[in-house]
C-alpha cells in the first residue's frame, strides 16, 4: 500500500504535459508493432525515409541554421531590437567592433535572415501537411506535437545525445542548447503563449565556432558578412601586425581564414658603372677618375663615401619618387652632364 501510494505521488509530480506525451507515445508504438516489423526494410519504406523523412530533417536543420547565424550578427550588433518578433534579453552584449557601414549590412543580413526562416518554416508546415499515415511520418509528427516541461520539443528531448556525439554543445557547459533561438506568441486553447524554437548545433553556431569544432558556413547557406575577409585597419578588430593588413575578428572569437602576403622580391642592383653618353667615347665604360661630359675638361668621379648603391645609385624617398641628383640610373643608359656652360 504505501508502495502503491508513492507512485502515485511521482505520476501526480510529473507535469501533465509530459504525461501526455508518454501516453501518446506508448499508443503510437502500440499501433504500429505488428505492422512495423512486416514493412521493416521494404522499398516502401526505404522510399518514405529517403523523399520525406530526410528532406524534413535537413530543410529543419537548415531553420536552426538560419536562427544562429542570426543570433551570431545580432551578438555583433550589440542585440539590437528586432521589431515583430520577441526576444530572450538573458544575455545582454556590448556592440562588436564595427563601422557603420559593417552595421548597416549586418542590419541588413539580419532582416533578410528572418524572412528566409518564415519561408523554410513554411516549406515545413507544407511538407507536414502531405504527410501520409507511414511509421516513420507519424514519429515524426509526434515529437513536434509534444513539449517537456520546458516548453521544448521533444524532438529536440531525443536528439541531445545525438548533439553531444557530433561535438555539440550539449556535450559541452555552455548550455547554448537549452537556449530558445526564437521565440514569438502562439495562439493555444483561447489563449496565446509564448513558444520558443530549441535546435541543436548546425554550421552556424557562435560557440562551436569559437572553440574550432565546427567552421561556417552552413552547406544550405551562402556565407554570412562576418565570414569574409576584412584588410582595412581601423574598419573592424585586426589581428596581425607590420604591414596593417589582417582578418576580420568577431567578437565570438572566430576569425576569417588569413590570407598569405609575402613582399615582393627585392630587385637587384648592378654595381654603379659609368657609361658614356652622346658625346663620349661611343658607349665605352670610362676610365677609372673620369667622367665623359667634355674630353677638354677632365673630372674626377665622387669619392665613395660608404654609402653604396643607394648614394650613388639614387635615393628612393616616400613617396617613390628617386630624389634629384642622386647619382645615374643605369637602367636608362644615361647619366648626368655637367653644365659646362
Amino acid at each position: 500500500m504505501v508502495l502503491f501510494r508513492k507512485d502515485k505521488k511521482e505520476q501526480e509530480e510529473k507535469p501533465k504535459c509530459e504525461q501526455k506525451f508518454e501516453s501518446a507515445h506508448k499508443g503510437w508504438k502500440t499501433d504500429w508493432y505488428w505492422k512495423e516489423q512486416k514493412t521493416r526494410g521494404t522499398k516502401q519504406r526505404i522510399n518514405v525515409q529517403n523523399n520525406q523523412v530526410n528532406p524534413f530533417l535537413e530543410q529543419e536543420a537548415r531553420g536552426f541554421a538560419i536562427l544562429q547565424r542570426r543570433h551570431r550578427l545580432m551578438k555583433l550588433l550589440g542585440d539590437e531590437e528586432d521589431p515583430g518578433v520577441t526576444e530572450s534579453k538573458e544575455e545582454k552584449h556590448p556592440p562588436g567592433y564595427i563601422t557603420q557601414t559593417q552595421r548597416e549590412i549586418f542590419q541588413k543580413a539580419v532582416r533578410d535572415l528572418m524572412v528566409d526562416y518564415w519561408r523554410n518554416a513554411a516549406e515545413l508546415r507544407k511538407m507536414q501537411e502531405s504527410w501520409q499515415r507511414e511509421y516513420e511520418l507519424e514519429k515524426l509528427a509526434l515529437l513536434r506535437v509534444h513539449k517537456d516541461r520546458h516548453g521544448r520539443l521533444y524532438a529536440w528531448v531525443m536528439d541531445q545525445e545525438k548533439c553531444a556525439d557530433l561535438g555539440g554543445c550539449c556535450g559541452q557547459a555552455c548550455g547554448c542548447c537549452k537556449k530558445s533561438l526564437l521565440t514569438y506568441l502562439r495562439p493555444s486553447d483561447n489563449q496565446e503563449e509564448a513558444h520558443g524554437v530549441y535546435g541543436h548545433c548546425t554550421e552556424e553556431c557562435a560557440c562551436c565556432i569559437k572553440s574550432g569544432r565546427r567552421r561556417p558556413p552552413h552547406p544550405r547557406l551562402p556565407p554570412a558578412p562576418d565570414e569574409v575577409p576584412c584588410v582595412q585597419v581601423g574598419a573592424s578588430r585586426m589581428s596581425g601586425s607590420g604591414s596593417g593588413l589582417g582578418r576580420w575578428q568577431s567578437s565570438d572569437g572566430w576569425d576569417a581564414p588569413a590570407v598569405s602576403r609575402s613582399p615582393p622580391p627585392m630587385k637587384k642592383t648592378k654595381p654603379d658603372l659609368a657609361v658614356t653618353g652622346g658625346r663620349g667615347g661611343g658607349g665605352q665604360p670610362a676610365a677609372p677618375g673620369q667622367t665623359t661630359s667634355t674630353p677638354t675638361a677632365p673630372q674626377t668621379s665622387q669619392p665613395d663615401t660608404g654609402g653604396g648603391v643607394g648614394e650613388m645609385m639614387g635615393t628612393i624617398n616616400a613617396a617613390g619618387v628617386v630624389a634629384s641628383g642622386a647619382g645615374d640610373d643605369p637602367s636608362s643608359g644615361q647619366t648626368s652632364e655637367d653644365d659646362t656652360g
